[in-house]
């Protein structure tokens, strides 16, 4: 179990993926098996080495591991979409100006931002729109 430790405190400090251990005992006890469990191993089997009970656990890891990869690309595939959305979003907010403020719509048969003068309103905020007062009054 030491050698189980070492493993998962190199792969933690080195930022390395988690290997997969299966440890292999001749004691069957609860004890035995938590002692394991607590050190790290992914999975605890008992000698005499049954290697269909063996080949079962692997695939099934396998199986787990495929998901979660695909669950994971799927999260980035959505994530990269999000920030094409936001850097969009940005862009059109940023041209116009520092002190206005866009609100923009969504249209719903595209399903794509709008800021165009007939979809999105430009509302003064701050700085700016007492400059508009300003200048509205001649000072």
């Amino acid at each position: 179990m030491t050698s189980t430790r070492a493993i998962r405190e190199y792969e933690q400090d080195n930022n390395i993926e988690r290997c997969r251990i299966v440890a292999l005992t001749g004691l069957a006890s609860a004890s035995a098996r938590l002692e394991a469990l607590n050190s790290g191993v992914d999975h605890f089997m008992t000698k005499p080495l049954n290697f269909r009970a063996l080949g079962a656990l692997l695939k099934r890891e396998d199986e787990r591991r495929n998901a979660v990869a695909e669950l994971q690309e799927l999260k980035n595939n959505e994530q990269q979409e999000n920030d094409k959305v936001c850097k969009s979003t940005e862009s059109r907010v940023d041209k116009a100006g520092p002190h206005q403020e866009i609100a923009m719509t969504q249209s719903s048969s595209e399903n794509e931002l709008k800021s165009s003068p007939q979809d999105a309103t430009i509302e003064m905020k701050g700085e700016a729109a007492e400059e508009a007062k300003d200048l509205d009054h001649g000072r």
